[in-house]
């Protein structure tokens, strides 16, 4: 499915922000429940107000892409690139998405060491985002959302060249607003693919090593020239 690049297309080789505070350490599974799972109407003690600010938040993010997006074929400024990795990732809360996909690693290393994993790991996914810009041409429909306190689970359907994949939201109230922590597209987790590749590697290898593939990988990045999306 054409969706299943967006966000997970970190490639690491063999060799492959913020410290978290209270509520950080208090967060139960950031996954958004499976489409399948989801209810296709709102509960009856949902909070009205948070689900309209939840639906004003994604639709808002939905209409300011398609606005700079255009046509298939369009090409775009290095001012319009950066602004639409700005409006894409904007609402993405990396040091939760980070912190999950460290797993018990996080609460082992030092401040510095967390900071920068969190620095390194949103650079990489900033920069995956613009890979594949026809995903965010698709027809969303909202299919339900569901509010528990602080978090949400948001199921869509998403429609983009005659194709329909479920894509599902994990989110949080932060101090700024609703963010989102989590995306399952077409099944696969997010976080929780992030979660796998980087376990594995520490298990095999170490942070330490991790740490360096995620170094060399946002060096690659800041060194090659923005290329046209697809």
């Amino acid at each position: 499915m054409i969706f299943s690049i967006l966000l997970l297309a970190l490639t690491f080789a063999p060799a492959p922000a913020v410290v978290a505070d209270d509520a950080l350490a208090e967060t139960t599974d950031p996954r958004p429940a499976r489409a399948g799972e989801a209810s296709t109407t709102l509960a009856q003690d949902q909070d009205p107000a948070s689900v309209q600010a939840i639906l004003n938040l994604l639709n808002a993010r939905d209409e300011q892409i398609k606005s700079i997006l255009g046509p298939d074929g369009t090409e775009y400024t290095t001012e319009q690139r950066n602004r639409l990795k700005e409006i894409i990732n904007g609402i993405i809360d990396f040091s939760r998405m980070a912190r999950y996909a460290l797993d018990t690693t996080f609460d082992t290393i030092s401040s510095s060491q967390q900071t920068e994993f969190v620095s390194l790991f949103a650079s990489i996914i900033r920069d995956q985002s613009l890979n594949k810009l026809d995903i965010y041409r698709a027809k969303i429909r909202y299919d339900s959302v569901r509010v528990d306190g602080a978090q949400a689970r948001v199921s869509t359907l998403a429609e983009y060249d005659q194709v329909r994949t479920p894509v599902s939201y994990a989110m949080w109230q932060g101090p700024e607003g609703w963010v989102i922590t989590d995306m399952v597209i077409d099944d696969v987790s997010t976080a929780e693919s992030y979660r796998r590749q980087f376990q594995s590697i520490i298990r095999q290898r170490g942070f330490e090593a991790l740490l360096g593939s995620l170094r060399r990988r946002a060096e690659r990045i800041a060194d090659a020239p923005a290329a046209p999306p697809v």
